[in-house]
């Protein structure tokens, strides 16, 4: 801190003071150098005195702030396809790898990637009766049989089951573990669930019986992986991932499906846990005028509540966007039982319906994650539309096809199409022509082709 203001003020009172102390003396006036030199002594004196020794000025060195630290950008997310060819090998593909062919003895007939796309899990059977689970990583290393045919066979319930497969694969949520229950097989159409589900860990292939049958069901798990929700032709129940605290939360009167199997409600779970979304079709829902009810369920015992209802087309899902504020169904025409039939945007209770589209409309149904785009079918099994909502429709596809539409984000997507030469898998971005990104050798005539992905 500098003082020269104070210097000078004590120097001031200093020349005033010599000034009258020569004056006013009888003595010899001195010199120029004289009186220099007497100020000069005066001043240091006085300053000695007045600040003890210390000294009056000091420098000051300005400390250097610290650079604001500099955040790691996130990588992007790395796309990676999973995927079969026409002799039921399994596929890998990535864009910086390309195409990889996985397995080389044919029979897979289902995958299931893994969250963060390392590794994948593949059913096989060579008859469709006899199955079993295995798991490789996504370059080809470390393929390992998780669950045999014998193993399989020892997990029927009845000795009239002609053979057992995993239904409802999927990973836990950390990928650390694979999660199924079982569904017999026999000569001839049918399909039931025992009701049973498995955990086996895709490292050490260590397996156990989680619940037993009769007691599991189809299963969701809640997006924080700490619980799941399991679906019987009756009821949904919650329970932990390890089965434990299993408790009844929702029942309902099963629907007729006019075929051999049962139907079961496809909850949805909140973004934090705390709740399912459902929507429940009417006991006969060919019955006219009758309505699907929308329903919140809570998983901490408290009552459900029902949101509302809407006229749904024979069984066709409900599907529920990603913030959960919307729903997109196909309703019945004008006509009830004719091929016309109209395609609804609605609030998640069923409030502020709105018909998009009237014509012969159906499913699959998905919603862009953002809930502001949707696809739709019309007029045949490949026709896939895309709407927005307040806007309008149109071809999803540039190829003419679009099967099994997937969404990486808001605005890019991805979709089968299927030429004369094969099956591609393309990618997309809304209002802009689509790319291939494999062509998985095969006849397409002669096979279907199945995929996942990890992004």
């Amino acid at each position: 801190m500098k003082s020269t203001p104070f210097l000078l003020v004590i120097m001031a009172l200093i020349f005033a003071s010599l000034a009258c102390s020569l004056t006013g003396s009888g003595t010899k006036t001195p010199s120029a150098d004289e009186i220099a030199t007497q100020v000069a002594a005066t001043v240091a004196a006085q300053l000695t005195a007045i600040t003890g020794g210390i000294p009056t000025t000091e420098t000051l060195t300005p400390t250097a702030e610290a650079p604001a630290p500099t955040a790691t950008p996130a990588p992007p997310p790395v796309l990676r396809l999973f995927y079969n060819d026409g002799a039921g090998n399994l596929w890998s593909w990535s864009e910086s790898g390309g195409a990889r062919q996985l397995t080389f003895s044919g029979g897979t007939i289902d995958l299931v990637a893994a969250p963060d796309g390392s590794r994948v899990a593949y059913v096989k059977s060579s008859d469709y009766l006899n199955h079993s689970l295995w798991v490789i990583n996504n370059d080809g290393s470390g393929e390992r049989q998780l669950v045999s045919i014998d193993e399989f066979s020892a997990m029927k319930t009845d000795p009239a089951m002609q053979g057992l497969a995993p239904d409802f694969l999927a990973w836990t949520p950390d990928g650390s573990s694979l999660v199924f229950t079982t569904t017999p097989k026999y000569e001839g159409p049918g399909y039931t669930l025992q009701d049973d589900l498995w955990m086996v860990n895709a490292s050490s292939g260590e397996r156990h019986q989680i619940l037993a049958p009769g007691v599991g069901g189809a299963f969701y798990f809640s997006p924080d992986g700490s619980k799941m929700a399991l679906v019987k032709p009756d009821r949904i129940s919650i329970a932990n991932t390890d089965g434990s605290d299993l408790r009844q939360v929702f029942t309902y009167t099963p629907v007729t499906t006019y075929s051999e199997y049962a139907y079961r409600a496809e909850p949805v779970w909140s973004p934090d846990s705390s709740s399912l979304w459902v929507a429940i079709p009417p006991e006969d829902p060919l019955s006219p005028g009758q309505p699907t009810t929308l329903w919140r369920v809570p998983v901490n015992d408290s009552p459900p509540t029902r949101l509302g209802s809407i006229n749904v087309n024979f069984l066709t899902p409900v599907a529920l966007s990603a913030d959960q504020t919307r729903i997109l169904y196909i309703g019945d025409g004008a006509v009830f039982g004719d091929n016309n039939t109209e395609v609804h945007i609605a609030n998640a209770d069923g409030s502020g319906d709105s018909l998009f589209f009237a014509g012969e409309a159906g499913s699959p149904l998905t919603w862009s994650p953002d809930g502001l785009h949707f696809t739709f079918v019309i007029s045949g099994a490949y026709n896939t539309q895309i709407g927005q909502v307040g806007g309008s429709h149109a071809n999803l596809s540039d190829t003419g096809m679009a099967a099994a539409v997937r969404w990486l984000d808001n605005s890019t997507y991805l979709f089968l199409n299927r030429t004369a030469a094969g099956w591609e898998i393309r990618r997309a971005t809304i209002g802009s022509p689509s790319s291939a990104l494999v062509y998985p050798p095969g006849d397409p005539a002669a096979y279907f082709l199945f995929y996942g992905f990890a992004n």
